[in-house]
């Protein structure tokens, strides 16, 4: 799983240790029941304006067919999603966002003083 940021470099410490944050704060607290309904509701909205068109329906498709060796229609992945629950996200969060597993990429002009600033703070 990886995600990504722009930052201005001067807030970079800054950035980082609320992403951390985040991170954290997802594997040792439930998420609750509002921000598990919104999250959803976001997914449904840009799984079905993401299938709008003839195109990416094929490639959703072909990408399942690749992926998962079978094809998963919309609904059912929707199904599934509808059955997630605070726990399942805190249970996900615990076993995905263990420090030991945290890597760091950066493009741009950094030092190595603030690397290594950078790297104690995702341990």
């Amino acid at each position: 799983m990886d995600y990504t940021a722009g930052v201005d470099k001067k807030r970079l410490e800054e950035a980082l240790t609320v992403i951390v944050e985040q991170l954290n704060l997802l594997a040792s607290k439930p998420v609750t029941a509002d921000e598990l309904d919104r999250a959803k509701d976001n997914f449904h909205g840009r799984l079905s304006l993401m299938l709008e068109d003839s195109h990416s329906i094929a490639r959703w498709l072909a990408n399942d067919q690749l992926e998962l060796r079978a094809i998963e229609q919309p609904e059912e992945l929707l199904a599934k999603i509808k059955l997630v629950t605070a726990q399942d996200i805190q249970a996900l969060a615990k076993k995905l966002f263990q420090a030991d597993n945290r890597k760091l990429a950066l493009v741009g002009d950094i030092s190595e003083a603030q690397k290594k600033k950078l790297l104690k703070i995702i341990q």
